[in-house]
């Protein structure tokens, strides 16, 4: 290997993720087991971030989501991560726009997600607010005229 080659990262071997599945107790969540999460009673939090070898901030959330996680195991139910191939997949069902996400779930009820990196106060501000509600939020979709210009502020 070269002195500049890009070394790939192994989602599964990773220190980093290993140390959230093996220490901090967060279940690998994937196609098969989403279902059977959603079934399950109580406040779930669902850890939603991209192929870190796609998108680097990914290896900050595994970081910063066991942290998150201390701030309200008092009524935390269970924690996930979910498989980086389908975090893109399960963010679009949900209406979730930016990951990294921290999303949670009551029973089968989405409450909402902390998008992006935040600084700690933001997270605790949106936590505590996501997880106070009794029922989904509602999702918006902003359509862009044709032609129009992607700065306008508008997303599809």
């Amino acid at each position: 290997m070269g002195k500049f080659d890009i070394v790939k990262i192994n989602f599964e071997e990773h220190p980093l993720y290993r140390r959230m599945m093996d220490e901090e107790g967060f279940e690998l969540l994937d196609d098969t087991g989403f279902d059977a999460m959603l079934a399950e009673e109580g406040l779930k939090m669902v850890v939603i971030a991209d192929d870190p070898n796609r998108m680097k901030e990914s290896l900050d959330i595994v970081v910063i989501a066991p942290e998150l996680k201390k701030m309200i195991l008092s009524v935390l139910a269970k924690q996930y991560l979910v498989h980086p191939m389908k975090a893109r997949a399960l963010a679009g069902r949900f209406g979730v726009r930016k990951m990294p996400s921290v999303a949670f779930f009551r029973g089968d009820m989405f409450l909402g997600a902390a998008e992006g990196l935040l600084n700690w106060q933001d997270y605790a501000v949106q936590i505590m607010d996501i997880i106070k509600r009794t029922e989904s939020p509602k999702r918006t979709i902003s359509i862009m005229a044709k032609g129009a210009d992607e700065s306008s502020g508008c997303s599809h």
